[in-house]
């Protein structure tokens, strides 16, 4: 399958064989919003000095400390852009508040775009838990209403294409996601792929540890012991593995939307896919994506 891609740090432009008819997405990660009342329980002391501590950062940096405001300046750029699909891609919100998931639904609701939402790890626990799969199971239903289906995987076509998420927020994959984004691989379509934590990719590694001192991404190889238990991730499953397999070699996938690391990067998979990392949404990054017929 023929694809060609241009891109910039907040857009991209990528050509496929076989497309009918031009379809737009507005790719947006990592937007860590943090609403929360008296019906987050024992939890809602610790989502106050977390917004404390954070704020208090943010006005140290000179940047925005309401990670609402952007937000709402990316839904009103949406509303502009004739958009196909929108695409959230995990860490949407900081914790899994009823508040924050309400205030998101309210915002596709009035935006009236069709969405994809996949759960980062910030997603699926409050701050004063562990990041695993046993807590993420216990917020599933907090969550369903941005999901709207199943939250570990999911496929929806548009235009020609098949976007498919997958929750990575533990990051480890299940039989059951595998087999799935299998079964869509093997229908054949142009496929795009949704998920959080990116796929560990040469010049992304790079910059990731630069950056971050360790490499949070799918399947790479280099994790130390103390690396692993400091972002609570285990050894990689032989699920996990072949998934990244996959999604690397299958000749029909043609891109990757994630984030995770709070930067933008854009990195060649293979000669006909590009995984797509998208800036952090607190800031206000966001990628505007049109898919072209070639």
């Amino acid at each position: 399958m023929k694809a060609t891609h241009s891109f910039t740090d907040d857009s991209a432009v990528i050509r496929l064989e076989g497309l009918t008819r031009p379809v737009r997405m507005l790719h947006l990660t990592d937007t860590h919003l943090r609403f929360y009342d008296e019906r987050d329980g024992e939890r809602f002391q610790g989502c106050v000095e977390y917004t404390k501590r954070i704020e208090e950062y943010h006005r140290e940096r000179g940047t925005e400390p309401d990670p609402a405001k952007p937000f709402r300046q990316s839904m009103a750029l949406a509303a502009t852009q004739d958009l196909d699909l929108l695409a959230l891609t995990g860490d949407i919100i900081h914790f899994p508040s009823p508040a924050s998931v309400e205030f998101v639904i309210e915002q596709i609701t009035q935006l009236g775009v069709p969405a994809i939402y996949t759960s980062g790890n910030h997603d699926v626990h409050y701050t004063d838990e562990p990041v695993n799969a046993e807590i993420r199971l216990t917020r599933l239903a907090a969550l369903q209403p941005l999901h709207n289906g199943d939250p570990d995987c999911n496929a929806r076509d548009i235009g020609g294409i098949r976007f498919v998420s997958v929750d990575n927020s533990v990051p480890q994959l299940s039989r059951k996601q595998v087999d799935f984004v299998n079964a869509q691989l093997q229908q054949g379509q142009p496929t795009v792929l949704l998920f959080h934590w990116p796929l560990s990719l040469p010049t992304l590694r790079d910059a990731v540890i630069e950056m971050l001192g360790s490499p949070p991404m799918m399947g790479d190889p280099d994790w130390s012991t103390q690396s692993r238990v400091a972002w609570q991730v285990s050894e990689d499953t032989p699920e996990t593995l072949e998934f990244v397999e996959a999604v690397t070699t299958a000749p029909n996938v043609v891109a990757v939307f994630c984030g995770h690391v709070h930067f933008a990067h854009a990195d060649a998979i293979n000669t006909r896919a590009v995984q797509y990392v998208g800036a952090p949404g607190f800031e206000g990054g966001r990628r505007l994506v049109e898919f072209q017929p070639l």
